[in-house]
Protein backbone atom coordinates (compact mmCIF):
# COMPACT_ATOMS: atom_id res chain seq x y z
CA UNK A 1 0.00 0.00 0.00
CA UNK A 2 1.01 3.09 -0.84
CA UNK A 3 0.20 6.20 1.28
CA UNK A 4 -0.21 10.14 -0.16
CA UNK A 5 -0.56 13.06 2.13
CA UNK A 6 -2.11 16.45 0.21
CA UNK A 7 -0.36 18.77 2.19
CA UNK A 8 -2.91 21.62 2.04
CA UNK A 9 -2.27 23.09 5.31
CA UNK A 10 -5.97 22.16 6.57
CA UNK A 11 -7.08 23.46 10.22
CA UNK A 12 -9.35 21.28 11.44
CA UNK A 13 -9.23 22.63 15.04
CA UNK A 14 -12.59 24.60 14.67
CA UNK A 15 -14.19 21.68 13.28
CA UNK A 16 -16.96 20.49 15.65
CA UNK A 17 -17.17 16.79 16.16
CA UNK A 18 -20.17 14.15 17.12
CA UNK A 19 -20.97 10.59 17.41
CA UNK A 20 -20.66 8.90 14.06
CA UNK A 21 -21.68 4.90 13.69
CA UNK A 22 -20.79 4.45 17.46
CA UNK A 23 -17.21 6.54 17.33
CA UNK A 24 -16.14 10.55 17.68
CA UNK A 25 -16.21 11.84 14.14
CA UNK A 26 -15.93 15.49 12.52
CA UNK A 27 -19.52 16.74 11.99
CA UNK A 28 -19.78 16.97 7.52
CA UNK A 29 -21.54 20.10 7.03
CA UNK A 30 -18.87 21.77 9.21
CA UNK A 31 -15.70 19.54 7.76
CA UNK A 32 -17.11 20.25 4.17
CA UNK A 33 -17.48 23.80 4.73
CA UNK A 34 -13.70 24.16 6.40
CA UNK A 35 -12.37 22.14 3.15
CA UNK A 36 -14.78 23.86 0.86
CA UNK A 37 -13.84 27.50 2.06
CA UNK A 38 -9.89 26.62 2.16
CA UNK A 39 -9.67 25.09 -1.12
CA UNK A 40 -8.79 21.71 -0.12
CA UNK A 41 -11.34 20.18 -2.62
CA UNK A 42 -9.89 21.61 -5.38
CA UNK A 43 -6.21 20.58 -4.76
CA UNK A 44 -8.19 17.12 -4.01
CA UNK A 45 -9.67 16.93 -7.56
CA UNK A 46 -6.21 17.86 -9.10
CA UNK A 47 -4.27 15.10 -7.07
CA UNK A 48 -7.20 12.40 -8.35
CA UNK A 49 -6.28 13.38 -11.87
CA UNK A 50 -2.41 13.88 -11.80
CA UNK A 51 -2.01 10.98 -9.14
CA UNK A 52 -4.38 8.34 -10.12
CA UNK A 53 -4.82 9.08 -14.01
CA UNK A 54 -4.83 5.21 -14.41
CA UNK A 55 -5.85 4.11 -11.48
CA UNK A 56 -9.98 3.04 -10.70
CA UNK A 57 -10.16 5.27 -7.58
CA UNK A 58 -13.38 5.22 -4.82
CA UNK A 59 -13.14 9.01 -3.40
CA UNK A 60 -14.82 9.49 0.03
CA UNK A 61 -16.36 12.81 0.66
CA UNK A 62 -18.13 14.30 4.11
CA UNK A 63 -21.29 15.67 2.27
CA UNK A 64 -23.50 15.01 -0.85
CA UNK A 65 -22.58 19.09 -2.11
CA UNK A 66 -19.41 18.42 -1.59
CA UNK A 67 -18.61 14.79 -3.45
CA UNK A 68 -21.23 16.79 -6.94
CA UNK A 69 -18.39 19.34 -6.81
CA UNK A 70 -15.34 17.12 -6.46
CA UNK A 71 -16.99 15.39 -9.21
CA UNK A 72 -17.65 18.25 -11.60
CA UNK A 73 -14.27 19.55 -10.81
CA UNK A 74 -12.33 16.49 -11.75
CA UNK A 75 -13.86 15.93 -15.17
CA UNK A 76 -13.54 19.77 -15.38
CA UNK A 77 -9.72 18.67 -15.51
CA UNK A 78 -10.04 15.94 -17.69
CA UNK A 79 -10.97 12.82 -15.71
CA UNK A 80 -13.96 10.70 -15.72
CA UNK A 81 -15.77 10.57 -12.50
CA UNK A 82 -19.34 9.86 -11.06
CA UNK A 83 -21.13 10.73 -8.00
CA UNK A 84 -23.74 8.53 -5.76
CA UNK A 85 -25.11 9.50 -2.72
CA UNK A 86 -28.23 7.43 -0.58
CA UNK A 87 -31.05 10.43 -1.77
CA UNK A 88 -30.42 9.16 -5.74
CA UNK A 89 -32.97 6.76 -7.03
CA UNK A 90 -31.50 3.36 -7.01
CA UNK A 91 -32.02 2.98 -10.54
CA UNK A 92 -29.81 6.64 -11.50
CA UNK A 93 -27.09 4.81 -8.54
CA UNK A 94 -27.38 1.33 -9.96
CA UNK A 95 -26.71 3.24 -12.93
CA UNK A 96 -23.25 4.90 -11.90
CA UNK A 97 -21.66 2.14 -10.11
CA UNK A 98 -22.36 -0.20 -13.14
CA UNK A 99 -20.58 2.30 -14.96
CA UNK A 100 -17.96 2.40 -12.51
CA UNK A 101 -17.76 -1.10 -12.31
CA UNK A 102 -17.36 -1.83 -16.25
CA UNK A 103 -14.69 0.94 -15.85
CA UNK A 104 -16.21 3.36 -18.33
CA UNK A 105 -15.44 6.08 -15.45
CA UNK A 106 -12.46 6.10 -13.49
CA UNK A 107 -13.62 7.65 -10.66
CA UNK A 108 -16.52 7.36 -8.21
CA UNK A 109 -16.95 9.63 -5.48
CA UNK A 110 -19.68 8.97 -3.12
CA UNK A 111 -21.44 9.84 0.29
CA UNK A 112 -22.28 7.18 2.58
CA UNK A 113 -22.64 4.42 -0.44
CA UNK A 114 -19.30 2.62 -0.85
CA UNK A 115 -18.71 0.82 2.66
CA UNK A 116 -18.40 -2.26 4.35
CA UNK A 117 -19.68 -5.26 1.70
CA UNK A 118 -19.26 -2.94 -1.82
CA UNK A 119 -17.36 -5.60 -3.73
CA UNK A 120 -15.58 -4.14 -7.16
CA UNK A 121 -12.00 -5.82 -6.29
CA UNK A 122 -10.69 -3.48 -9.13
CA UNK A 123 -10.43 -0.64 -6.81
CA UNK A 124 -6.60 0.09 -6.65
CA UNK A 125 -7.38 3.57 -4.51
CA UNK A 126 -9.07 5.36 -1.65
CA UNK A 127 -9.34 9.06 -1.73
CA UNK A 128 -9.74 10.45 1.63
CA UNK A 129 -11.66 13.23 1.22
CA UNK A 130 -12.82 13.21 3.81
CA UNK A 131 -10.79 13.62 7.15
CA UNK A 132 -11.55 11.24 9.89
CA UNK A 133 -10.90 10.33 13.49
CA UNK A 134 -12.71 7.15 13.30
CA UNK A 135 -10.69 4.16 12.94
CA UNK A 136 -14.02 1.89 11.87
CA UNK A 137 -15.02 4.46 9.14
CA UNK A 138 -10.87 4.79 8.23
CA UNK A 139 -10.50 0.96 8.08
CA UNK A 140 -13.79 0.48 5.87
CA UNK A 141 -12.84 2.66 3.52
CA UNK A 142 -9.29 2.18 2.90
CA UNK A 143 -10.39 -1.62 2.54
CA UNK A 144 -12.17 -0.91 -0.32
CA UNK A 145 -8.45 -0.58 -2.42
CA UNK A 146 -7.30 -4.00 -0.22
CA UNK A 147 -9.25 -6.91 -2.42
CA UNK A 148 -6.41 -9.04 -4.57
CA UNK A 149 -7.57 -8.68 -8.49
CA UNK A 150 -6.29 -10.13 -11.56
CA UNK A 151 -3.41 -7.61 -12.40
CA UNK A 152 -3.43 -5.38 -9.23
CA UNK A 153 -0.30 -4.74 -7.76
CA UNK A 154 -0.59 -2.28 -5.16
CA UNK A 155 -3.46 -0.13 -3.25
CA UNK A 156 -3.24 3.24 -3.09
CA UNK A 157 -4.49 5.83 0.10
CA UNK A 158 -4.92 9.37 -1.41
CA UNK A 159 -5.10 11.30 1.87
CA UNK A 160 -6.32 14.87 2.75
CA UNK A 161 -4.86 16.67 5.89
CA UNK A 162 -2.94 13.37 7.10
CA UNK A 163 -6.30 11.70 7.94
CA UNK A 164 -3.96 8.47 7.92
CA UNK A 165 -1.95 10.30 10.86
CA UNK A 166 -4.93 9.47 13.99
CA UNK A 167 -4.78 5.76 13.16
CA UNK A 168 -1.40 5.10 11.46
CA UNK A 169 -1.50 3.06 8.59
CA UNK A 170 1.04 1.08 9.78
CA UNK A 171 -1.43 -0.13 12.53
CA UNK A 172 -3.16 -1.58 9.27
CA UNK A 173 -0.14 -3.01 8.06
CA UNK A 174 -0.30 -4.84 10.45
CA UNK A 175 -3.79 -6.65 10.09
CA UNK A 176 -3.41 -7.03 6.07
CA UNK A 177 -0.22 -8.36 3.66
CA UNK A 178 0.12 -4.99 2.61
CA UNK A 179 3.60 -3.18 3.45
CA UNK A 180 2.81 0.57 3.85
CA UNK A 181 5.07 3.20 1.65
CA UNK A 182 4.45 7.19 2.94
CA UNK A 183 5.59 9.57 0.39
CA UNK A 184 8.03 12.40 1.48
CA UNK A 185 6.80 15.96 1.52
CA UNK A 186 5.63 17.01 -2.40
CA UNK A 187 6.85 13.04 -3.34
CA UNK A 188 4.49 11.96 -6.16
CA UNK A 189 3.59 8.34 -6.27
CA UNK A 190 5.94 7.61 -9.43
CA UNK A 191 8.85 8.95 -7.29
CA UNK A 192 7.42 6.92 -4.36
CA UNK A 193 7.40 3.81 -6.01
CA UNK A 194 10.32 4.19 -7.58
CA UNK A 195 11.94 5.05 -4.72
CA UNK A 196 10.71 1.98 -3.13
CA UNK A 197 11.71 0.11 -5.78
CA UNK A 198 15.32 0.92 -5.31
CA UNK A 199 15.43 0.93 -2.04
CA UNK A 200 14.40 -3.02 -2.57
CA UNK A 201 16.89 -3.39 -4.95
CA UNK A 202 19.06 -2.24 -2.56
CA UNK A 203 18.45 -4.31 0.42
CA UNK A 204 18.51 -7.57 -2.10
CA UNK A 205 22.05 -6.54 -3.51
CA UNK A 206 23.29 -6.58 -0.05
CA UNK A 207 22.22 -9.61 0.70
CA UNK A 208 23.30 -11.05 -1.95
CA UNK A 209 27.12 -10.08 -1.26
CA UNK A 210 26.30 -11.27 2.12
CA UNK A 211 25.91 -14.79 1.08
CA UNK A 212 28.47 -14.53 -1.62
CA UNK A 213 31.08 -13.27 1.43
CA UNK A 214 29.36 -16.51 3.71
CA UNK A 215 30.09 -18.82 0.92
CA UNK A 216 33.55 -17.84 -0.09
CA UNK A 217 34.94 -17.90 4.01
CA UNK A 218 33.14 -21.61 3.79
CA UNK A 219 34.71 -22.41 0.83
CA UNK A 220 38.20 -21.54 1.90
CA UNK A 221 37.35 -22.99 5.29
CA UNK A 222 36.53 -26.17 3.42
CA UNK A 223 40.09 -26.10 1.38
CA UNK A 224 42.59 -25.28 4.61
Amino acid sequence: MAAITIDDGLDLSSVPTSMRSGAVDFREAELATEMMESGAFDMVAEAVVTELADIRSAIFAPTVASSRYLTERINALGGSCGHVDGEMSTTERDRVINSFRDNRIRYLSNVGIIGEGFDIPEIGAVVLARPTKSRIFFRQAIGRALRPAPGKTKAIVLDVAGAADGHTLGGVEALTDHEVLTAGHGESIVALLDRTARARQGRLDRITAHVDHRREVQERAERS
